[in-house]
């Protein structure tokens, strides 16, 4: 519950609220006790709200990486997204592995994210 609680503390909306964002970082799994797949299903809460298309969770990892899951509703390809850190997926669930700070990683993504609205 710590975990949801942490992500959901962590919520941001970006681009007219169609997309959603959390950040868990490597200290709250180290607190709390948890692993990595203690944080799957999370990134649900985030597609699930009304008007969100896009949802994204970044976990921080302990070796200095961000885990990054990629989750979309209708319209946007998060796999070709996820492609371009390195990683893949299905159309409406993708995920990648990225080497650096949280937030410079999360504005790299969003961007990414904001440009895929533009081709669909």
């Amino acid at each position: 519950m710590k975990l949801i609680g942490e992500a959901i503390n962590s919520l941001e909306f970006h681009f007219q609220s169609k997309i959603a964002s959390m950040i868990i970082r490597k200290e709250v799994f180290e607190t709390v006790g948890a692993k990595d797949e203690d944080a799957d299903g999370i990134i649900n809460l985030a597609r699930d709200i009304n008007g969100v298309e896009v949802a994204l969770l970044f976990k921080e990892t302990e070796d200095g990486k961000v885990k990054i899951g990629f989750r979309s509703k209708d319209f946007v390809n998060v796999s070709d997204i996820a492609q371009e850190f390195g990683g893949g997926g299905h159309k409406r669930a993708a995920g990648a592995t990225v080497a650096g700070a949280v937030e410079n990683i999360k504005e790299r993504v969003i961007e990414s994210v904001i440009k895929a609205f533009s081709v669909v």
